[in-house]
């Protein structure tokens, strides 16, 4: 079991069986920006567009705060495949990958500057590779490594920090 300390968007369940990373999309001020955001965007919607076209762009916003503010990406890992759950709102995106097919997970920085974002990269035996969770900032870096690193450590695989070639 890793030693390093659980940052604050993720919560973990760890059986022998089973490991559960989930990720938080938001954080709680991130979470009130987003529902005020929401509700800005529903008044002028019906403010606007005095409409029934109105009702299905109420309805995107809505489905949009509820995943920003509620949703999270959960991380199953077997001993058998490594699958990305996005919960509790469907959100498109889940993927699962065989444990057989994967070479090697690691924290991947792309882009430089403003542009620059980390991601957990998946490497698969046939030299393809897989993007998942991007995001911005040095606390994203620090949650993506030490998801790669609990993953790892739970699967008893070698710790790779950063795959920069």
């Amino acid at each position: 079991m890793s030693s390093a300390p659980i940052p604050d968007r993720i919560i973990v369940t760890e059986s022998p069986d089973e490991l559960m990373l989930a990720y938080r999309w938001s954080d709680r001020m991130e979470a009130i920006f987003t529902i005020v955001f929401g509700v800005i965007l529903v008044v002028v919607f019906t403010r606007v567009a005095q409409s029934v076209l109105c009702i299905p762009l109420i309805g995107i916003a809505g489905y949009w705060v509820a995943g920003n503010v509620f949703n999270q990406t959960t991380f199953r890992v077997t001993h058998k495949t490594l699958a990305k759950i996005y919960k509790p709102v469907p959100w498109p995106g889940g993927q699962a990958v065989a444990m057989n097919e994967i070479r090697n997970l690691c924290c991947k920085l792309y882009g430089k500057g403003s542009d620059s974002r980390y991601c957990l990269e998946i490497s698969l035996k046939n030299g393809k590779k897989i993007e998942w969770m991007a995001d911005h900032g040095e606390s994203a870096r620090c949650e993506i490594e030490y998801i790669v690193k609990r993953i790892q450590d739970w699967l008893g695989w070698r710790y790779q920090l950063d795959d920069m070639n």
